[in-house]
């Protein structure tokens, strides 16, 4: 996602019977960052996403699909994330 601020970030999930159900903590290099709130969350055919309130800020999961990279980028307003 050039110039959208992404990076790539390490997630570790709640696994409930659905597998990967919510996120709950970042790893931003040796830093950890807890997730104090999943507010919203989408799964489609061109990615899989988490719009989430971390360390003070809203931020913007998202992995493409076949992938296991998740990138983290800053939440733009009230529409879309730009990308």
């Amino acid at each position: 996602m050039p110039g959208s601020g992404a990076v790539e970030v390490a997630v570790e999930f709640y696994a409930g019977y659905k597998g990967e159900e919510r996120p709950v903590r970042l790893h931003l290099g040796a830093r950890l960052v807890d997730i104090d709130e999943v507010l919203a969350r989408w799964y489609g055919p061109d990615e899989t996403g988490f719009k989430v309130r971390a360390g003070g800020s809203v931020w913007i999961l998202r992995r493409l699909p076949g992938s296991e990279t998740w990138t983290l980028a800053p939440w733009r307003g009230r529409g879309q994330p730009q990308r």
